[in-house]
């Protein structure tokens, strides 16, 4: 009689633990007292299958608290927002993504009756956008638009910008031209628009924008020029978005944009 309660203990403490050489063991012990052969089970031992307290371990792991699954090496298994390499997932509340920071949007103002093979100026209309999460002043910004010159630079500019609350005005607005060498062949000067009477102007965090800044330039006596040879020219773009070939610098550095 006393032989079957241990039995049943058994077979209980097997019901969703033991494996088959577990089963083996049993059958093999069945009936027989206890012994260093054939130990009866305690109960609230931990099985060979591998369950611990607070979750499931994978291969030589061990659960953490809250079931998340700590490895031998230190990692966190799948869980909790983390990836088997211990990064964090995307349900992590990991570090959140960079966020941009300016840029140059650009479109062309057409105008007739000039065509871009033989027009009397370059005219572009330009805006800077500021992504980032703090305020920028606008005097330490500067734009370049690469073109090619036929006989002469350009040397004259023509502000349009009619926005009067615009934070980059027509008079806050230089622009100087330069003689610029690239191997691409793509140009050979450019002019450049500065902001330096505006010190006190700042772009806003967060899509923070300059305005937009309608500008021509020209030669002197508006002497034609080949509009379709210059790097930062599309005739297309009517509308202002992103244009990587005007580059937007900061204090020297190139921060948005690729020059030819």
């Amino acid at each position: 009689m006393r032989r079957l309660p241990r039995l049943a203990l058994l077979v209980g403490l097997c019901a969703g633990a033991c494996s088959l050489q577990d089963f083996s063991s049993l059958n093999r012990c069945a009936g027989k007292p206890d012994s260093a052969a054939c130990p009866l089970p305690q109960a609230g031992a931990p099985s060979s299958s591998g369950t611990a307290q607070g979750g499931t371990a994978a291969a030589g792991g061990s659960a953490t608290e809250g079931g998340a699954v700590e490895n031998n090496a230190g990692g966190l298994a799948a869980g909790a927002g983390y990836d088997v390499a211990g990064q964090a997932g995307d349900g992590a509340a990991g570090a959140p993504p960079k966020p941009p920071g300016l840029r140059a949007l650009y479109a062309y103002a057409p105008n007739d009756p000039d065509t871009p093979e033989a027009s009397k100026s370059i005219r572009a209309d330009l805006e800077i956008i500021n992504d980032s999460p703090a305020e920028v002043p606008l005097a330490g910004i500067t734009l370049r638009y690469y073109y090619t010159y036929e006989a002469a630079q350009n040397s004259e500019k023509s502000c349009l910008s009619d926005e009067q609350r615009a934070l980059a005005t027509c008079s806050t607005i230089s622009v100087a031209f330069a003689s610029y060498s690239s191997a691409s062949g793509l140009a050979n000067a450019y002019f450049e628009l500065t902001f330096t009477d505006a010190p006190d102007a700042m772009l806003g965090a967060n899509g923070g924008s300059s305005g937009r800044i309608k500008l021509s330039v020209q030669k002197p006596k508006y002497e034609l020029q080949n509009l379709t040879n210059d790097y930062s020219y599309d005739g297309t773009v009517l509308t202002l978005q992103e244009w990587p070939k005007v580059t937007l610098q900061r204090d020297g550095e190139i921060l948005f944009g690729t020059p030819p």
